[in-house]
């Protein structure tokens, strides 16, 4: 095998997962997203090496891997029946990890990941893996989490993306489950950051320790990076400053594609609409509220009422409406009022000061910034109306991002999907957002695929069990067919 290249050894890889299978030029240059000609000539090498057999069946020609007795003596480990007897086997231990994780409480603003990371640096070791820390805050650090202690820097690095950070739980008494206790029912793990990401994390944890077990050889070197802070931060820095733009900033940022773990459905996530937060400040004049100047209006300005009047006519705020071919349903939304964050300082004082959060979700292609001056020029309208003072700043930014569908980490994500469900996978943006942009724009195409799941940042969030070991047999095809 080492006297292969990168593309012949994919192409034994992806034959030596399908043993009986015969494989036709043009679908296979699909599923491994390689040009027909290039493909052809590869296949033409490698059958003249003996790898492969080539035949004719009426005016198609197709290749198959030569007999069982002849595959072993060229390395390729990955077999799925071999495979999937493995993960089956280690299913309870991978279950019992992202429970653990879960009952690991790591809400974004509430619990440092200080804690959770020790975790995961702890499990990591214990596999046989190279985890470190690297920290701009040492309470908020971040992992990176290598194959061997010194990779050789011979392959191109593929990325596994997460995060450690979750939301808040909400009203607890609205979850069937301490959303704290990693329970299963149902064939379903429950919990706070099951889907969002937890599972996720256990997902790609177990995919290096599977590659070391089975000794898989891939021509590309897998690399997690698990990050910090993602959920959002505070107001006061910016969003991903102690996470991925961290890891970026120290140059551990680098690989060929990559895979973001967070799942929910079986579609690839190949972008995500761009998101404005905006806060908006507006500053009354305080009175006591039995104050007959306040009852005859000859003194006090209510700030609290006066940011309703903004929130209300935001919400009637026309979005342009774009349409973008990679998201299906989503398109532009405002949500005005999704935090108050300050409105007044006593029962009996006309609230001088109130502050709220506007967010505003976009599609790739929306011209944001003159949809944050319609914004200002609302609230600036009412607020001159009231006779308030009012504030407006951009607090976080997110671009919206986009990739082809026929960029080569979606087709073979995809492809691998399908084979592993059995069912047709559908590529298309996503609605939330996540650290994907920042790797798009450094020239990384990353997609989102992770196990499937219900509720994130909302109640009785869950991951599906049996969807773990499959999430990882999709990891693995993808790094061995991807060249």
């Amino acid at each position: 095998m080492k006297s292969l290249s990168p593309i012949q050894q994919a192409v034994l890889h992806h034959f030596a997962q399908f043993r009986t299978e015969r494989f036709y030029l043009r679908e296979l240059a699909r599923v491994l997203a390689q040009d027909p000609g290039n493909l052809s000539r590869v296949l033409k090498s490698l059958t003249t090496k003996g790898y492969l057999e080539k035949a004719q069946e009426g005016n198609l020609t197709y290749f198959s891997l030569r007999p069982e007795e002849n595959v072993n003596s060229f390395g390729l480990k990955i077999d799925n029946a071999r495979l999937r007897a493995y993960l089956k086997e280690r299913e309870p231990e991978i279950v019992k990890f992202a429970q653990n994780l879960i009952r690991t409480p790591s809400v974004s603003g509430v619990d440092p990941e200080q804690k959770i990371a020790a975790l995961i640096y702890g499990r990591a070791t214990q596999l046989g893996l190279y985890p470190r820390q690297v920290a701009k805050d040492r309470s908020r650090p971040n992992l990176v989490i290598d194959l061997d202690e010194k990779p050789t820097g011979s392959k191109s690095y593929f990325l596994l993306v997460g995060h450690m950070d979750t939301i808040g739980t909400g009203e607890i008494d609205n979850w069937d489950y301490y959303p704290f206790s990693g329970h299963v029912a149902g064939g379903n793990l429950y919990g706070r950051g099951a889907i969002d990401m937890k599972a996720g994390i256990a997902c790609e944890l177990y995919t290096l320790k599977a590659i070391k077990d089975l000794n898989l050889q891939l021509p590309v070197e897998p690399r997690i990076l698990l990050v910090s802070n993602e959920e959002g931060g505070s107001t006061a820095t910016p969003i991903f400053d102690l996470g991925m733009e961290h890891l970026i900033h120290e140059g551990l940022v680098e690989g060929v594609a990559a895979i973001y773990g967070y799942g929910g459905t079986y579609n690839v996530g190949i972008g995500h609409r761009g998101v404005l937060r905006m806060a908006i400040a507006t500053k009354g004049e305080a009175v006591h509220t039995g104050s007959l100047k306040w009852q005859q209006k000859e003194k006090g300005i209510n700030a609290v009422t006066a940011m309703a009047e903004i929130l209300l006519a935001l919400e009637n705020l026309e979005l342009p409406k774009t349409e973008h071919p990679s998201f299906v349903k989503h398109g532009n939304v405002i949500t005005p009022g999704t935090m108050i964050l300050h409105g007044g300082t006593a029962v009996s004082t006309v609230p001088d000061y109130c502050e709220s959060v506007v967010d505003i979700r976009y599609l790739p292609g929306v011209e944001i910034d003159k949809v944050e001056q319609q914004v200002r020029e609302i609230a600036e309208e009412i607020a001159k109306r009231r006779g308030v003072r009012v504030e407006l700043r951009s607090f976080v930014n997110i671009s919206a991002v986009s990739l082809s569908p026929s960029e080569k980490i979606v087709e073979v994500v995809s492809s691998s999907a399908e084979q592993v469900y059995g069912q047709k996978i559908s590529a298309r943006g996503t609605g939330p957002a996540n650290e994907s942009f920042m790797l798009i724009k450094r020239g990384i195409p990353t997609v989102v695929f992770g196990p499937l799941g219900n509720g994130a940042h909302a109640d009785n969030e869950c991951v599906n069990v049996s969807s773990l070991t499959k999430t990882i047999e999709v990891y693995l095809q993808t790094m061995s067919r991807f060249i």
